[in-house]
């Protein structure tokens, strides 16, 4: 009798081992899948693609403002953060413009829109930043003209690599502090 109790306890058992091999092994597949759906989406400070360099060249609505030095374009791009066994993924606005003539990284800048004293979002018209919390003020370079933020829009960093042969500009998502002069990452 006591052999006939013990083998719906080692069945379920199996039954859970396997399951949880079989979680695990489909887990795993997805993770080498997953960032391939989106070639906008990356994990927080790792370069994600915001645009080809050739979209630039052949700057047309929106993106015509590329063409010229000084001018933002709003672009959005997905950020993937892994929350234990979870990923969480956010869209987040990025503030590109071009500083001057050329193909390299360091021709374009992009800003964070969140403003640096509180963490709202910033919204770019008539040729500067406007934090609506608290009335923050920001050039169109993203330099602090008044209001209560303790500093200038805070910039990202931007680097050119390869997508299927043809040159990106990737932006590397950093989160700061609010609050405080100094510009400080969060980790």
């Amino acid at each position: 009798m006591a052999d006939r109790e013990n083998v719906p306890d080692a069945s379920r058992r199996e039954f859970v081992r396997v399951s949880l091999l079989v979680g695990l092994g489909a887990a795993c597949a997805g993770a080498g899948v997953i960032p391939l759906l989106s070639q906008r989406s990356a994990a927080v400070g790792a370069p994600v693609p915001l645009i080809s360099l050739e979209t630039i060249a052949a700057a047309a609505g929106d993106l015509e403002a590329l063409a010229t030095p000084g001018k933002q374009v709003a672009l959005e791009v997905t950020l993937t953060r892994r929350d234990a066994w979870r990923n969480i993924t956010r869209a987040q606005t990025v503030y590109l413009s071009r500083v001057k003539p050329g193909s390299t990284a360091d021709c374009f800048a992009a800003l964070s829109p969140i403003c640096p004293h509180a963490g709202c979002a910033v919204v770019y018209k008539e040729g500067a930043f406007a934090c609506p919390c608290h009335d923050a003020k920001f050039d169109a370079k993203g330099a602090r003209k008044a209001g209560p933020s303790p500093r200038d829009l805070d910039s990202l960093t931007l680097s050119i690599a390869p997508i299927d042969g043809k040159p990106w500009l990737h932006l590397t998502w950093q989160d700061f502090i609010t609050g405080i002069e100094q510009r400080i990452a969060r980790t």
